[in-house]
């Protein structure tokens, strides 16, 4: 036992796997969260960095069919089915119920124009609107699909996975006593004692989640990349399609190690303009401000400047 314990804690020294304790010896809430700030800003994310923008250039590379498509359809339904197993489970837990109830009631109070502010940027994002991600991946859509029935599907989706979301970690969150709040704590704080609740066998599952984790966040880059990728391509008929990709991740994964840095002693962790850090306000800019702009933006473009005769032929 002492070996097992031993070899767990020259891993997370490395910075490899931090998770790897919680899993072999099951931490309280306020080690796990310990565990996940100790990791923030760690330079090895960098090493990981590099593999996702290298695993990033490979599926662009390969094109959407091939690519893009095919890890969406595989890895997608894994997680929603993981996700599915999870909420039945979390609402088993101790004190769950109470967590059901906070998430189910309605509290009008809570309507302001932030909270509606952050809810409309949460649409622009997680449906691809303001990315121009839907408005690329509609350019690859066979001529003769329903694009009516194909919009409402996805919304429908898209509504129905931040449903089964909240069904996973409120109860969760209730259960273990740490306060709902929103960002990645929720996954990487309040998951892993849900995790660790379910024995051994959420040692398998828990990797298993994070591991579609990865790939569902790996997608909503994918699509983004696939934007700026598709756009150079046809503004510039020289350039090929791995030439783009080459430039298009290379420059991403400098802006990662700029937000890694803006954590726990980085080089940017003591930036702050309008009272917020580096990664703070980059979310600002982009979030608040780049997504609805975009989505505003599309829409004048298609209303104002697309020919009438060719929106009607693509409808």
């Amino acid at each position: 036992e002492g070996k097992e314990e031993f070899d767990a804690t020259v891993i997370r020294s490395n910075g490899n796997t931090e998770s790897l304790k919680l899993y072999v010896k099951g931490l309280t809430p306020d080690e796990i969260a310990g565990v996940f700030g100790s990791f923030c800003g760690d330079p090895i994310i960098l090493v990981f960095a590099a593999f996702q923008a290298l695993l990033l250039w490979l599926c662009l590379v390969s094109g959407v069919k091939k690519g893009v498509e095919k890890v969406c359809s595989i890895l997608l339904p894994t997680l929603f089915v993981i996700m599915i197993i999870l909420a039945i489970y979390a609402n088993t837990l101790p004190g769950a119920l109470d967590g059901l109830k906070w998430y189910i009631t309605p509290d009008f109070s809570a309507v302001t124009t932030d909270s509606i502010a952050a809810a409309a940027t949460q649409v622009f994002f997680s449906i691809g609107i303001g990315m121009c991600c839907a408005f690329v991946y509609g350019s690859y859509i066979d001529k003769k699909t329903n694009l009516t029935k194909s919009v409402a599907a996805g919304a429908a989706m898209d509504t129905f996975i931040a449903v089964l979301a909240g069904l996973v970690i409120v109860p969760a969150l209730f259960s273990f006593g740490i306060e709902p709040t929103a960002g990645p704590s929720l996954i990487y704080i309040t998951l892993p004692n849900l995790f660790n609740a379910m024995g051994s066998f959420g040692t398998v599952f828990g990797l298993l989640f994070m591991i579609c984790v990865f790939f569902a966040g790996f997608t909503s880059i994918l699509g983004g990349s696939e934007a700026l990728v598709a756009t150079a391509c046809d503004n510039r008929k020289n350039l090929n399609r791995k030439a783009a990709a080459t430039v298009i991740c290379a420059a991403e994964f400098l802006f990662s190690i700029a937000f890694t840095l803006s954590f726990r002693g980085g080089f940017f962790a003591e930036f702050k303009a309008i009272g917020l850090g580096f990664f703070d306000l980059l979310d600002f800019v982009t979030a608040k401000l780049m997504l609805p702009l975009g989505g505003f933006l599309i829409s004048l473009f298609v209303g104002w400047y697309l020919k009438r005769s060719l929106a009607y032929d693509e409808l």
